[in-house]
């Protein structure tokens, strides 16, 4: 199994993934996330901001081939995307039962709670309708 992070940076690309994951069976919901700052890669290299917050989404998928395909159709943002097990070590807990956890996420189950945290702190009028 492969986990992901996708990070939300606004209202179309949470509605975007969001979509992504309901219409393709293959692709599945981990949680929601609030990243404290950025993570590092193994090479070193930074993703998201230093200097900010990232919300994004976690999704797993059975099959790497699965999110390169998603890639190559540009149903999902490569830019905006990262393989859990290519971030630097440091960033991460594994579990008795080889889980990978952020260090710095907090974790969100429920989606409105995650959309109140995008609306109140991140992103205003986030639940607005279009």
């Amino acid at each position: 199994m492969y986990s992901w992070i996708h990070i939300i940076d606004s209202k179309e690309s949470y509605d975007h993934i969001w979509n992504t994951i309901a219409e393709y069976r293959d692709l599945h919901l981990g949680s929601y996330i609030i990243i404290d700052g950025f993570l590092t890669l193994k090479d070193g290299r930074v993703f998201g901001n230093k200097s900010e917050v990232i919300a994004g989404i976690t999704t797993y998928t059975y099959e790497k081939e699965t999110m390169e395909k998603m890639f190559e159709l540009k149903l999902v943002d490569s830019s905006k995307t990262v393989l859990f097990t290519d971030l630097d070590p440091e960033e991460i807990i594994t579990t008795e039962k080889g889980a990978l956890i952020l260090k710095k996420a907090k974790l969100y189950k429920s989606p409105v709670k995650f959309e109140d945290y995008l609306e109140k702190i991140r992103y205003k009028n986030f639940k607005e309708e279009d």
